[in-house]
C-alpha cells in the first residue's frame, strides 16, 4: 500500500476525518467537484478490451461513494453555484458536485440508478458528437487497436513516432500512455491522421454496430435522466483538444455542441468541461470563446478545490476518483484534499 493510501487508512480507523473535515469547513469556504468516467465491473483488467483507466469505480465502491457524499456533504449541481454566484441563492455549507466526462452508456445504466436510489445529483459532460451513436469515442478506439496489434512496430509517420509492440498487459499499457499523451500535444489533423495510420497497419475496422462495452449514452436517455433532474454539460462536439483547434473548428466544438444539448434536454447548458483538461488543452483562446458563446463556467480536469473567494470560474478544478481509490482514501481525500489530491496526468482523458 502506498503512504496516501497507509495514512488515510490510520486516520479513518483513529476517527479524525469528521474533526478534520469540521475544522477545514471553518477555516475555509469551497466547492468540492468529483471528476469521474465510467463505472464498471470488470472481471480481469488485463482482458478487457478498452481503456481500463476511464473506469474511475466498481459500482459498490460508486454506491459507497455516493452514500458516503449524500451523509457528510451537500451534493449541489453547478446551476446552485451559478445561482450563488449571481447573489440569488447562499450554498450549504460543504457544497460538492459530481460530474462525469464523455457520455459512456453505463452513466445511465449504472450510475444513473444509484443517483435515483440515493437522491444525488450529478453533472455529465458529453460530447454531443457521439451521442446516440454506436461509435467508440476515439481515444478508446486507439486503446483497442492497440491492445488487438500483432507484436512488432508501429510506424506513425504524422507524430512521427515509432512504438514497440509487445505481448504483455503492462508493456502494451506502456504505449497506449505515449501514444495518447503525444496525440493531445499534436494539431487536430495529425490526431485524426494518425488514427488512420494505427488503423491501417494494425488492419483492423470498426464494426458497423460498434462496441456495446464502449456505447455512448442515447438521447432518450440524455432526455430521461435530465427529466429527473440530472445537470448535462458540454464536453466539445467531438472531444479533440480545443488549444489545438482554429477558430471555426473552435466554434463548432465549444458552441453548437451547446446548442445541440439544449435543443435536446430541453434545459440550459451553462457548463463546459475541457477535453483532456490539462493546461496545455484550453488557453486564453478558448477561454475567451466559451465565455462569449454563453458558457457561465468552465472546468478542467487539473486537480484541486475551488475556494469560493478565489474563484476562477472558466478554470474550475477536480477531484479525480480512480479505480484503485479505496473508501478510506475517498473519505480523507474529500476532508483534508491539499494532502491527499493526486496530480493530473496527461493520459487521462
Amino acid at each position: 500500500m502506498h503512504k496516501k493510501g497507509l495514512l488515510a487508512k490510520c486516520l479513518h480507523f483513529s476517527k479524525l476525518l469528521p474533526v478534520i473535515k469540521f475544522a477545514r469547513q471553518k477555516m475555509l469556504q469551497d466547492v468540492l467537484i468529483l471528476a469521474y468516467h465510467r463505472v464498471k465491473d470488470i472481471e480481469n483488467l488485463t482482458e478487457y478490451e478498452f481503456d481500463t483507466e476511464l473506469v474511475s469505480a466498481s459500482s459498490a465502491d460508486f454506491h459507497w461513494q455516493m452514500a458516503f457524499v449524500k451523509k457528510h456533504y451537500n451534493p449541489i449541481r453547478f446551476s446552485d453555484l451559478i445561482a450563488s454566484l449571481d447573489g440569488k441563492k447562499s450554498l450549504p455549507p460543504n457544497p460538492l458536485i459530481v460530474t462525469f466526462d464523455d457520455g459512456f452508456e453505463d452513466n445511465y445504466s449504472v450510475v444513473f440508478p444509484i443517483l435515483k436510489q440515493l437522491d444525488v445529483p450529478a453533472t455529465i459532460f458529453i460530447s454531443s458528437d457521439y451521442i446516440g451513436k454506436t461509435e467508440t469515442f476515439w481515444f478508446d478506439w486507439v486503446v483497442y487497436l492497440l491492445k488487438k496489434a500483432a507484436p512488432g512496430v508501429l510506424h506513425l509517420p504524422a507524430i512521427p513516432i515509432d512504438l514497440c509492440i509487445e505481448e504483455s498487459f503492462n508493456s502494451r499499457i506502456s504505449v497506449v500512455d505515449i501514444l495518447l499523451g503525444a496525440l493531445k500535444q499534436v494539431s487536430n489533423e495529425v490526431r485524426l491522421q494518425t488514427i488512420v495510420d494505427l488503423e491501417q497497419q494494425v488492419g483492423a475496422n470498426k464494426p458497423d454496430k460498434g462496441f456495446e462495452e464502449s456505447y455512448p449514452m442515447t438521447w432518450q436517455q440524455v432526455k430521461e435522466m435530465s427529466e429527473w433532474g440530472v445537470e448535462f454539460g458540454s464536453h466539445s462536439a467531438s472531444h479533440p483538444i480545443l488549444s489545438q483547434l482554429d477558430d471555426k473548428e473552435l466554434w463548432h466544438e465549444i458552441a453548437d455542441s451547446r446548442e445541440v444539448i439544449v435543443e435536446k434536454t430541453g434545459q440550459a447548458c451553462d457548463v463546459i468541461a475541457y477535453p483532456v483538461g490539462g493546461a496545455c488543452t484550453y488557453d486564453q483562446r478558448v477561454l475567451d470563446m466559451v465565455e462569449r458563446s454563453g458558457y457561465r463556467l468552465g472546468t478542467s480536469y487539473r486537480s484541486g478545490v475551488n475556494v469560493l473567494d478565489e474563484l476562477e470560474p472558466y478554470a474550475l478544478r477536480r477531484i479525480h476518483v480512480e479505480l484503485e481509490t479505496s473508501r478510506e482514501l475517498f473519505a480523507a481525500t474529500l476532508a483534508l484534499p491539499s494532502l491527499f489530491i493526486t496530480k493530473y496526468t496527461l493520459t487521462k482523458l
